[in-house]
């Protein structure tokens, strides 16, 4: 039986395409801003970037109730900030700063097992975003 547990009850069986939870209702799929930038980069969804954010998240950050809190409101307005950012004109933009200024260096961080330090250059990526395409509901 291939795919994960859901990472906010841990019902055992989600599968790995990704899903909402039949126990909770909970969306489990990828990193959606992660997962746009890497699609703009024409990377696969199992490319080593994206399966390594996701080991860090499934790993670290919800096994810290606060942060797992942080990623069940990211998988609550990530898909609308994704949505967003695709029909401005300057989206490539977007995610090439993305990227460069915060993605790659978070990426460093994980490498580099600084966990910490790794967590809040992504959570400044989160408020850049917003930010820049003044959505105000996150």
């Amino acid at each position: 039986m291939a795919g994960k547990p859901c990472y906010s009850c841990s019902y055992p069986y989600i599968p790995s395409g990704g899903g909402y939870c039949p126990s909770c209702g909970a969306h489990n799929d990828g990193c959606f801003i992660s997962t746009a930038i890497f699609q703009s980069l024409k990377k696969p969804d199992n490319c080593e970037e994206l399966e390594l954010l996701r080991e860090y998240r499934d790993n670290y950050l919800i096994t810290n109730p606060e942060r797992k809190i942080e990623v069940e409101n990211y998988y609550k307005y990530a898909p609308e900030i994704v949505k967003i950012i695709s029909y401005r004109d300057d989206s490539e933009q977007i995610y090439s700063t993305i990227f460069n200024d915060f993605l790659s260096i978070a990426l460093t961080l994980i490498k580099e097992e600084k966990n910490e330090d790794a967590y809040f250059i992504y959570r400044d990526m989160i408020h850049y975003v917003c930010e820049k395409i003044e959505f105000k509901d996150y």
